[in-house]
């Protein structure tokens, strides 16, 4: 109860909120035409760059004026045929390709292509990554871990942003109410709970990291298989940010989600540009530990500037 904000905070973080969705309800108000900004980081880990490990973490990012693609993963450490950092480079390597083809097809026509596209491309990324874990396990993964990423997939076209996920990597909005987590964990956590709630399972526990969902997926039968992908769109408030960050940052602010939003969202207000609010998370990641790979991407869209 000590945490709580005052009354008058809450009201106007409601404010800020309510005027945020007038601005989605009206998508045609003005705002379409401000100009994206984006800042990314990533880094190994304090703690990691220790013992001489890898960073798992790839992103790959390609931004105009008015449009943006972001492709953010984390590779799964525990593999043993393949690793997950060549997992997560081969995602975004796949990304790259196919926008620099496809972006004008995909951009023509934004509301019918662009989610339809991204489950296209994670496809056939998924299908590469557990070619490539076969390979690795020479065509028998019986006893092994085949290599496998997690993925957040963002665009942001003329002020619509449109977003994927599979894994822990996860997407926030964050305004002047805050920071609001846009995805979810796919995780054997989160299916606990999904459970808990249908089902009325007696008790629920927040344990359970091993994911559920994610790319360089196999069947029972070793079949590769794309797991669905969580997908939304929605028109982005001028006053929004867009943080994509991996586990490295959200599992070590802090073992309290509102106080990881709390401060994702001090972080991003306090900061001038995105580039140095990427800089300060994973600068507050180290800090906290630095035990695992840290990497985050941050969008805003500013004002067109005058002449």
């Amino acid at each position: 109860p000590g945490m709580r904000p005052a009354i008058e905070v809450w009201r106007e973080q409601l404010e800020a909120a309510l005027q945020a969705e007038e601005h989605r309800d009206h998508p045609d108000t003005p705002g379409s035409d401000r100009v994206l900004e984006v800042g990314f980081d990533s880094h190994i880990g304090r703690s990691k760059l220790l013992y001489t490990q890898v960073n798992e973490d790839a992103l790959y990012v390609a931004s105009s004026d008015l449009t943006a693609l972001i492709v953010l993963c984390d590779g799964i450490s525990t593999c043993n045929a393949g690793r997950g950092d060549l997992a997560s480079n081969l995602v975004c390597e796949m990304f790259a390709n196919a926008w620099e083809q496809d972006q004008a097809h995909v951009l023509a026509q934004p509301t019918a292509r662009v989610l339809p596209w991204i489950e296209q491309v994670t496809r056939q990324a998924n299908d590469i990554v557990c070619h490539h874990a076969l390979q690795h396990a020479g065509g028998d993964l019986k006893g092994r871990i085949p290599m496998g990423t997690t993925m957040v997939v963002l665009i942001v076209h003329e002020g619509t942003a449109y977003l994927a996920s599979a894994g822990d990597s996860r997407a926030y909005l964050v305004g002047p109410y805050g920071a609001s987590l846009l995805t979810a964990d796919d995780n054997q956590s989160t299916e606990r709970m999904q459970r808990w709630v249908k089902e009325g399972w007696p008790r629920w526990r927040a344990q359970g990291p091993a994911l559920t969902r994610y790319l360089g997926y196999f069947d029972a039968f070793d079949r590769p298989i794309t797991p669905p992908l969580r997908c939304r769109q929605f028109p982005l408030a001028p006053s929004e940010q867009v943080l994509l960050c991996t586990d490295g940052i959200t599992h070590y602010l802090s073992d309290n989600e509102p106080e990881v939003a709390r401060q994702l969202a001090s972080v991003l207000h306090q900061a001038t540009n995105p580039q140095e609010a990427a800089s300060a998370l994973i600068e507050l990641a180290n800090h906290a530990g630095g035990k695992d790979n840290a990497s985050c991407v941050v969008l805003r869209a500013a004002p067109p500037q005058t002449p």
